[in-house]
């Protein structure tokens, strides 16, 4: 009977073990999601700056970029001619 009882008490013990470590592996990989969504979106933006940035069109029209404290415009070339972009910081 006592065997018994101490077989359940570490049974009962390694459960808890176990479903603390998969916790704490769905935590990590929630976690390591999230930074890998946030790096990428950091990464898709710096290409597209990079890429705002080679195409700048200048032209004695406007000025090819101008900053007002708050937004950043960039008149670059397209296709059709020449395109505004605007780049501006919205919640942080």
């Amino acid at each position: 009977m006592v065997e018994v009882l101490i077989a359940l008490l570490v049974m009962s013990v390694l459960s808890g073990m176990a479903w603390k470590g998969i916790d704490t592996m769905i935590r990590s990989k929630e976690y390591t999601e999230a930074a890998m969504e946030r790096t990428l979106k950091l990464s898709v933006a710096a290409a597209q700056w990079e890429a705002d940035l080679q195409a700048v069109y200048t032209t004695s029209s406007f000025p090819a970029i101008s900053f007002d404290g708050m937004n950043l415009r960039i008149v670059r070339q397209s296709d059709k001619g020449a395109q505004v972009v605007v780049w501006s910081v919205q919640q942080g």
